[in-house]
């Protein structure tokens, strides 16, 4: 038996709206991820939350445009020092693992953004 799961003895629950419910499982499904995947990944890598008010989404949009450029460039100076001969050591491994959890995170909040009425400019957008 895998050792995780060995350690995993505590249970919880939550109850949903069927909205939220529907939501829970379009974004376990984008991650292909059951739902128990979803709600440890969901707990263990969350993203800074902050607001943008009065402000077109777009400008929101721009942030995990400059966040995806930062991601693009650690992907290329770790694909330089691979294609270099570089070692893939742990920390490497990690960084990797990080690199994709993050580009998830921001895919999820452009989703988010997505579903919102961009058509006001009163709103407040909250991004986790």
């Amino acid at each position: 038996m895998n050792d995780k799961k060995k350690l995993r003895k505590r249970k919880i629950e939550a109850h949903l709206s069927e909205e939220e419910f529907k939501i829970f499982n379009e974004d376990a499904e984008l991650y292909d991820m059951s739902h128990a995947e979803y709600i440890r990944w969901s707990l263990f890598n969350r993203s800074v939350t902050f607001k943008v008010k009065n402000e077109k989404p777009i400008e929101a949009y721009k942030e995990y445009l400059q966040s995806l450029g930062q991601i693009g460039n650690n992907v290329n100076q770790i694909a330089r020092y691979l294609n270099s001969g570089g070692t893939l050591t742990t920390s490497i491994q990690e960084e990797i693992r990080k690199l994709i959890s993050d580009t998830m995170l921001i895919n999820k909040d452009i989703e988010k953004l997505l579903r919102q009425d961009s058509e006001s400019d009163e709103k407040v957008y909250e991004i986790k």
